[in-house]
This record gives structure tokens, C-alpha cells and sequence, in this order.
């Protein structure tokens, strides 16, 4: 079953159509790359998905529901974020805060950042 199915997704801007009835389906377990010349539309994909842009038609189906953003809160609180192809948002920082940036896990008793679990999952995703 598809966790994520994009149908006839569409972004009009002023004078240009950045996308054009896009499909795409993932499932659990994937992993993806989007890959395109420039102005090809991959980053207002990405920015749609992740509650940056509102799209202009199709819909956005998230584990067999329709789902649609306001905002990239929305998006985030459903467990969409998008990794950039920088390797590094902020070199200053470590992996970890890197990863957990403006999403930090905190301990339920003291409301502290759990550092711990962070670390522990990064491990777990490298």
C-alpha cells in the first residue's frame, strides 16, 4: 500500500506552470531522489509536500487519507520534512542538532531536550 500518493499535482505561478499533474507514489521503506535540470519543478515538489506552497489542483493522499498543508508546521506534525542537499545546514553544528533542527525530542517528566534519544536515533539513521 502507498504511505505517500501524489495525483495530478499542479502549481501555477504568475506566468509559469512549475508543475504539471505530477504523479508520484511511495511506499514504506523507499528511498527516492528527485533528479531534474533546473526549473524542472523538483523543489516546488518538494516545497508542496512539506507545506511551503499550496498547490494549485490535485490532491496529496497521506496514508490513505487527503491531506493538505497550510503551513510547514502542519507538514512537520504529520512527519513530513525534506533532507537538503547541502550536507551541512550549519556546519557549527553537529549531526545530531543538525537532524533535530526546530524539531528537537524532549523528556516527557522534565520537558528537557533529550539528547540521548536524539543521538541514539541519529546513529540509527547513519
Amino acid at each position: 500500500d502507498a504511505l505517500l500518493e501524489v495525483t495530478n499535482l499542479t502549481k501555477i505561478f504568475p506566468g509559469i506552470r512549475a508543475l504539471d499533474n505530477v504523479k508520484l507514489t511511495l511506499r514504506s521503506g523507499e528511498v527516492h531522489a528527485l533528479i531534474g535540470e533546473n526549473g524542472a519543478g523538483k523543489s516546488t515538489l518538494v516545497k508542496i509536500l512539506t507545506g511551503v506552497y499550496i498547490p494549485t489542483h490535485g490532491s496529496i493522499v497521506l496514508e490513505g487519507k487527503e491531506i493538505s498543508f497550510k503551513n510547514a508546521i502542519e507538514a512537520q506534525q504529520a512527519g513530513i520534512v525534506a533532507i537538503h542537499q547541502e550536507a551541512s545546514m550549519f556546519p557549527e553544528l553537529s549531526v545530531t542538532e543538525n537532524i533535530f533542527m526546530g524539531h528537537h525530542l524532549r523528556n516527557p517528566k522534565t520537558k528537557k531536550l533529550d539528547w540521548k534519544a536524539m543521538t541514539e536515533q541519529t546513529k540509527a539513521l547513519l
